[in-house]
């Protein structure tokens, strides 16, 4: 038996704070029905196999493969590669199907991760030896509430912002020909990325389509801008940065409940 101290997730060789990870196979089946039958025979193939990977984990901005990746994607869509993902010792070549990060009040920025591969998988269930740094392990390498700012024109901005949410999803074929069970290609078709803010201040969207930058000017957010900090000291050199520019604004929504302030929901998206 393998028990979690023993238990690596590893992510193009870099060891991740995980807290929890999943590999699923699917073999798509179907029943075989035929005239003059009242039962299925047997169970036919009416799809490929699949591998899934999720995971949950606290980012570490010091290295972290998959947001070092959407800062290079945002620059050039081209380079949207598969990943060498491990777990417990059975990895794979998966591609990554969403990204999402989540910061509350109070609390450790969270991050879920969900990749799919059209390929085998190799390996077995193995107790490795750890991969993860014990400097990134430190309270100075994680993110979270009391560390992480907006900014307006390269300065915090006064705003009232309560919580965040981030989400990225990738849209990818694989590509079948005749006499072979995997694909021979993987083609890429788009992304998008949502960004969702939770604040005090409410503005009335003024046109159809209108740019986040535009938007947000007037309540002084404009760029998300995440920094790793040991509680109150930063540390520039671990930042991370989610841009806005050329987002639309796709929804907003007032919220009064008991017991609460009045809070404003803001949502953001863009496609790539």
């Amino acid at each position: 038996m393998v028990f979690f101290n023993d238990c690596n997730v590893v992510i193009n060789g870099d060891g991740i704070l995980a807290q929890d990870a999943s590999i699923s196979s699917n073999n798509t089946l179907t029943d075989a029905k035929f005239l003059g039958q009242k039962n299925a025979s047997h169970k036919i193939t009416s799809g490929p196999i699949t591998n899934k990977v999720s995971i949950s984990y606290v980012p570490n901005f010091e290295a972290d493969p998959v947001l070092d990746f959407l800062e290079l994607y945002r620059e050039d869509t081209t380079l949207f590669n598969p990943f060498v993902v491990s777990v417990a010792g059975i990895s794979g070549s998966f591609y990554l199907q969403s990204c999402s990060l989540k910061l509350a009040s109070n609390n450790n920025l969270q991050s879920n991760l969900n990749f799919t591969s059209f390929n085998a998988l190799s390996g077995d269930i193995t107790a490795l030896t750890p991969t993860i740094s014990t400097s990134i392990a430190t309270k100075e390498h994680l993110n979270n509430s009391w560390t992480t700012i907006f900014q307006q024109d390269g300065a915090e901005t006064s705003n009232n912002v309560f919580e965040f949410s981030y989400n990225s999803e990738f849209d990818f074929k694989p590509n079948y020909i005749l006499g072979k069970m995997e694909p021979v290609s993987v083609s890429f078709f788009g992304s998008k990325e949502d960004i969702s803010l939770n604040l005090d201040l409410y503005k009335n969207i003024d046109i159809s389509g209108q740019l986040a930058e535009n938007y947000l000017e007037d309540i002084n957010v404009v760029d998300l801008k995440v920094l790793a900090s040991s509680y109150s000291i930063f540390y520039d050199a671990f930042t991370k940065s989610i841009p806005i520019t050329g987002m639309s604004v796709v929804d907003t929504k007032v919220d009064a409940r008991l017991d609460d302030i009045v809070r404003v929901s803001i949502i953001l998206s863009k496609e790539y």
